[in-house]
């Protein structure tokens, strides 16, 4: 089996560099071998992956919020609270 590699020179120190980058660039096609339903799920899987990268932060401000606690961001301001202060969702 070949394994594809893509260099990327973009810095990811925040990670949408790397999103953004997808977005605008096509990916390389898969390689022949590759079977029907691999094909089929490797976009979906991909897709997947980066919604995962949105929603967990957020699952995570809003837990942080029903502790309740506050999110500092690089100790330069708060998040606000997103979720009612309810110990029982913070658990």
């Amino acid at each position: 089996m070949r394994l594809r590699t893509r260099t990327v020179t973009t810095p990811r120190r925040f990670g949408s560099p790397g999103a953004a980058f997808r977005l605008t660039h096509q990916p390389l096609p898969l390689p022949d071998d590759i079977a029907e339903a691999q094909r089929w799920w490797a976009p979906k899987a991909h897709w997947t992956l980066y919604a995962l990268l949105v929603i967990q932060p957020l699952l995570g401000w809003a837990g942080s919020s029903a502790f309740p606690a506050s999110v500092i961001v690089f100790g330069l301001f708060n998040l606000p609270m997103i979720a009612p202060a309810s110990r029982a969702l913070s658990d």
